[in-house]
């Protein structure tokens, strides 16, 4: 179920950070065969299984990309109490047109995407829980959405990568 989605005007400080991310010098890691693709990430926290516990930090570079979330939070009126993943994606081309239909934890929580990088299709397909597509997110440098529920990243065309900041958060009620 798609919440809320926009279009985030980075500062400059802000711009540093995601020109970091997308330049040669970040560092990310194999991720082989995770929902049947294989990927590149950088896990900035790793993934909580105790929805009353964050997640543990796993990257020096974690902060700011939790103030980046925050602030994009702040500007749509979100208020994460907890935080039990953070990480960068970093898919590419691959035959499927998505991945595995998944949720990324075993109890209730918001998820947030930020597209980082410029490609063609790469869409995130929202489900219910009967596995019908509900919302597509269409993917735009700098675009971010806030989601409920089964989800998919689709693939973008070869020669492409599908950047993405992905955080999963339990909202204060």
């Amino acid at each position: 179920m798609l919440l809320n989605e926009g279009i985030f005007v980075p500062e400059d400080n802000d711009q540093l950070v995601l020109d970091f991310v997308t330049s040669d010098s970040f560092p990310l890691y194999y991720q082989p065969g995770v929902l049947d693709t294989h990927f590149y990430g950088h896990i900035l926290m790793i993934r909580s299984d105790n929805e009353k516990r964050e997640g543990r930090v796993n990257s020096p570079h974690y902060v700011k990309f939790k103030n980046l979330f925050l602030k994009i939070c702040k500007q749509n009126d979100v208020k994460p109490s907890l935080i039990y993943r953070m990480a960068i994606n970093s898919n590419f081309t691959h035959p499927d047109p998505f991945s595995g239909v998944h949720e990324d934890h075993g109890f209730e929580h918001t998820n947030f995407i930020m597209y980082l990088s410029e490609f063609t299709n790469g869409e995130t397909y929202l489900f219910d829980y009967q596995y019908q597509i509900t919302d597509i997110i269409k993917p735009e440098l700098n675009k971010y959405a806030f989601f409920k529920g089964p989800h998919a990243a689709g693939t973008c065309l070869p020669g492409e990568r599908r950047l993405v900041f992905v955080t999963t958060f339990r909202e204060t009620k």
